[in-house]
């Protein structure tokens, strides 16, 4: 039987260490995973179009650098997908928007090995699993399943309020606090309640910790990790895929904004002497001027003809090219 990588963490008492992906591309796994550095990655099924296949390749993608996988689920169809992830080989489910012990008993059941121990729904499909393994006897199945890592957000007023009773549940193996859908469910914007959604954080922190359920955290930043240290926390969600390509574009894309913007004396002059092959320096050191027998001529006239653009920096047999009339419009 294959490891599940983050039971095995959680096991053993250690840190573990993920991040959220949204992106379908088996390659941002194993990007991910080529670092060395994440025990697992958080696919954002709840957000992000996919199919099963996707889900698989996903799976795959990760075991190539022995890395875990969760996946994050909408509600309402958590029990199709939960079931389907777990078939192509993902190693922890994250439930969202759970209001009540019952609603989390539900979900647990859906996902529990159907044997006379468990008491769960979930059969003997003949999928891949962790890595492909089509001919596991059921019970060696059963354990892998019993293995898997349930987490559940704790993000509505409800939900904090049955805090006690969801940690105290046997299965319950991680909970994470969701600032933005408590606020909501409050029916305040969070950015003007900071203070009272940490509050209830940390008590969701207090009280997991309490009764044996592991709080993880998302953090945007390494630096941000102390503060949960501090309250006892060992796991951590590090960034977001979107988040990322978010703040680079946005910050990158206005510095290089800024930049060409400041470059263009004359809007649309560049793009327009890149076209011709020329550059900004050869233009403003050109002569406008015609050559006749060792002559320069600087002024056109009917017998010369159009007066030509000649760069003294570029070799000096080197027309530009022709103008028949130059115009350049001050800013």
């Amino acid at each position: 039987m294959k490891t599940n990588r983050l039971r095995q963490l959680i096991n053993e008492g250690k840190p573990s260490i993920g991040t959220r992906v949204e992106s379908v591309w088996p390659v941002i796994a194993e990007i991910v995973g080529s670092t060395g550095k994440f025990d697992y990655i958080e696919f954002v099924a709840e957000y992000a179009p996919h199919s099963q296949l996707d889900l698989e390749n996903i799976a795959r993608a990760a075991e190539l650098h022995n890395m875990g996988t969760m996946i994050k689920l909408d509600f309402q169809n958590r029990a199709f997908v939960a079931q389907k992830a777990l078939a192509a080989g993902f190693q922890a489910i994250m439930f969202t928007d759970h209001k009540t012990p019952e609603e989390v008993r539900e979900s647990l059941w859906v996902i529990s090995p159907d044997t006379p121990e468990d008491g769960g729904r979930f059969g003997y499909p003949n999928r891949r699993w962790i890595g492909f393994q089509p001919y596991n006897p059921q019970m060696t199945y059963a354990a892998m399943v019993r293995d898997t890592v349930k987490v559940f957000m704790i993000e509505k007023k409800e939900a904090m309020d049955n805090i006690e009773a969801i940690c105290a549940i046997p299965g319950v193996d991680m909970v994470q606090f969701g600032p933005s859908d408590y606020s909501m469910s409050l029916g305040w914007n969070s950015a003007g309640h900071f203070d009272e959604f940490k509050a209830a954080e940390r008590e969701m922190i207090k009280v997991a910790l309490a009764n044996g359920v592991r709080p993880r955290c998302e953090i945007g930043s390494p630096a941000d990790a102390k503060y949960y240290i501090d309250l006892g926390v060992k796991d951590f969600c590090l960034g977001d895929e979107l988040g990322s390509h978010l703040r680079f574009w946005g910050r990158e894309g206005a510095a290089l904004r800024e930049i060409a913007d400041t470059a263009l004396s004359h809007p649309f002059l560049d793009a327009v002497l890149f076209i011709l092959g020329v550059t900004r320096d050869e233009v403003e050191g050109a002569i406008v001027a015609l050559k006749e027998q060792g002559e320069w001529i600087a002024k056109a006239d009917p017998e010369h003809g159009p007066i030509r653009l000649v760069c003294p920096l570029t070799p000096a047999d080197r027309w530009v090219f022709q103008l028949t009339e130059l115009q350049v419009n001050a800013p």
